[in-house]
């Protein structure tokens, strides 16, 4: 967008009530929000209105000059004049003229907006690129849109942009307008089998028993209000590096769907719902509890843990307890014989509009998150949970990183939405290390190989810390951290990790990998190991040249340990890099849960003590450091 055109005005006649006194000079300017303001010179006050309600008429004064009289449509008492000396009255009426054309094309497009057009809202393909528009490359098309059936090969791209979902070769073969399109969905080969109706499964190639199968691609499937999925398939770019652009879309995609549909909306809704049968059956059955620490509830909750498919590291008391803070919340779910039966670890931060909700240890990068559950009451646990996030207290929910088998997700009411947000790559481990690496591409295992050889010739050594040193390894990780980053990126309280380090080292189910030289390290390696799974948890690593491919050598070392500790099965946890992909071969959704309840005034009013205050430490914080 251009800069606002600007005019020099003089002989302003005053009159209008909010600067009734005459002026020598100023400048007229129109603003994008289709606004003119009137700025006097020597002062900071200045005059506006709308270009719709306000007329100008102009009149030419001389070849280079014009005089306008202001006035306002609705009220014919208020006008005003004044005289534009370097402005041709041709010029300001171009300008006036364009200012009209603008406002017009904003009604229109504000009229498409509320019919449902959400895509011709401003700014919403931003999440895109700055050119708001997205391409993958080498992506096939495997039909399923009955406006074009025929098949093409990787040699074309995937097309979003403003128009649509669509292929394009030397020039665009088809789009799918986002007026037909109802969802969108992002997934791996084998969970995009598992979404495409049986029809299509038969009909795809792809997804045909006797089909080559791939782990490291994308499949992107839209589907069509007339029930049409098509299908488009990247094997060379990972699911995180598609989703992560096309999930808000799929979000306004979904919602408005719901509009034209006529169901309710996940966000905002009118209120929890509150149907007397489940809440009785959940009287009957379950009753919970917030606490803000475990206590003497950790037994139990680790008992609970054991039991769970896919255990989260990231739930384990220990972990939990030392990462804890004043916002730090329990739900813990009981039945009527007091016996605990589940619970989920949240944190909540006051918002202006209440309390919000996230899960515990998401600003550390927590994955696979769920609830605890004792066997059998998985159904009890999942009501309690979604009672309480549905409740007046908590007024907006987003947890993010959740397990694709996480309980809640079959459990949602209409105020809260699933969202697939993620990836996890991961990998069965087998037998031995030479099994493991034979199964590792050929360039993997040769640069390795040589970095191996590099950097023992160099005096680098590769050492597992114990608990006695939790404190060095701490400051080790922080400056590797911030020399690289610039802050300490996904680091809890230095008095926090030390604290997890500590208390990991000790039960064995944290593990540090480093490789230092001369008693200084050069990567620091975080992983792991619970229930049979070694999930690195994060690294950090000097990033001078002459150790480059670290990382690489270290971790490969992490899994040979986790080979010899007899783990079955590496997890990397979030995002779907490239990189990971030369390690494993698999990978698990992770999802997220968005939504919350409108606030009201007494919502609102009840949150602004506390806020004041934050905002008034945080001022005076910012004061005593500028003057130190």
């Amino acid at each position: 967008m251009g800069k606002a055109p600007k005019f020099r005005i003089t002989n302003y006649a005053g009159g209008v009530p909010s600067h009734p006194q005459p002026e020598a000079a100023g400048m007229l300017t129109f603003t994008p929000a289709f606004r003119w303001e009137l700025h006097f010179a020597g002062t900071t006050h200045h005059i506006f209105g709308g270009v719709a309600r306000f007329a100008f008429d102009v009149e030419s004064t001389g070849a280079k000059s014009c005089k306008v009289v202001l006035r306002d449509q609705n009220d014919p008492a208020v006008s005003t004049s004044f005289e534009l000396p370097d402005t041709p009255a041709a010029k300001l009426e171009t300008e006036l003229a364009n200012q009209q054309r603008l406002l017009a094309a904003a009604n229109k497009r504000d009229a498409l907006v509320k019919s449902g057009q959400w895509w011709q809202v401003p700014g919403t393909f931003k999440c895109l690129d700055i050119t708001e528009k997205f391409t993958v490359p080498g992506t096939a098309y495997h039909g399923g849109w009955s406006r074009h059936l025929k098949t093409h090969g990787s040699t074309n791209r995937l097309k979003v942009d403003k128009r649509g979902i669509g292929l394009r070769g030397k020039k665009t073969i088809f789009t799918i307008p986002w007026a037909e399109v109802v969802d969108v969905t992002v997934a791996s080969p084998e969970a995009a089998a598992k979404g495409v109706t049986a029809t299509r499964t038969v009909a795809l190639s792809v997804f045909s028993p006797a089909a080559k199968k791939t782990t490291k691609g994308t499949v992107v499937i839209v589907t069509t209000a007339n029930g049409d999925q098509a299908v488009f398939q990247s094997e060379n770019t990972p699911p995180f590096e598609v989703s992560r652009k096309l999930i808000p879309l799929a979000a306004r995609v979904r919602k408005a769907a719901q509009r034209r549909a006529g169901s309710p909306l996940p966000m905002p809704a009118a209120g929890p719902p509150r149907v007397a049968d489940e809440l009785a059956k959940l009287a009957k059955v379950a009753e919970y509890v917030v606490v803000s620490k475990l206590g003497d509830h950790a037994k139990a909750w680790d008992e609970m843990f054991d039991c769970a498919a896919l255990r989260s590291p990231f739930l384990r008391s220990w972990w939990l307890d030392a990462i804890s803070k004043p916002s730090s919340r329990y739900l813990l779910v009981s039945d009527v014989t007091g016996r605990l039966i589940g619970g989920m670890p949240f944190e909540v931060r006051h918002t202006r509009r209440g309390l919000a909700a996230q899960v515990a240890g998401q600003a550390q990068g927590a994955d696979h998150m769920d609830a605890v559950v004792a066997p059998g009451s998985a159904d009890e646990v999942a009501r309690a949970v979604v009672d309480w996030l549905c409740s007046g207290e908590v007024k907006r929910v987003d947890l993010v990183g959740l397990s694709e088998t996480c309980i809640l997700r079959d459990a949602l009411p209409s105020q809260l939405a699933w969202f697939s947000w993620d990836v996890s790559p991961w990998a069965v481990l087998p037998a031995s290390s030479e099994e493991y690496w034979a199964q590792r591409p050929s360039s993997l295992r040769r640069y390795t190989a040589y970095t191996s050889r590099r950097l023992e010739r160099a005096g680098v050594v590769y050492d597992r810390p114990t608990s006695d040193d939790a404190r060095v390894v701490a400051a080790e990780y922080a400056r590797l951290r911030k020399f690289r980053w610039g802050y300490k990126s996904l680091v809890p309280e230095p008095a926090q990790f030390v604290l997890a380090l500590e208390r990991g080292l000790t039960t064995g189910e944290l593990v540090v990998h480093r490789l230092s030289i001369d008693g200084r390290a050069i990567v620091v390696d975080f992983w792991f190991h619970v229930g049979g799974v070694a999930s690195c948890m994060r690294n950090a690593r000097d990033v001078d040249k002459q150790w480059h491919g670290s990382g690489n050598l270290l971790r490969g070392h992490a899994i040979e340990h986790a080979i010899a500790r007899g783990e079955h099965e590496i997890d990397l946890l979030r995002g779907g890099e490239s990189y990971k992909y030369e390690w494993v071969d698999r990978q698990r959704q992770l999802g997220q849960i968005q939504g919350g309840r409108p606030a009201t005034l007494r919502d609102i009013a009840g949150s602004a003590p506390s806020l004041l205050r934050r905002r008034v430490r945080g001022e005076a914080a910012r004061v005593r450091a500028r003057f130190r």
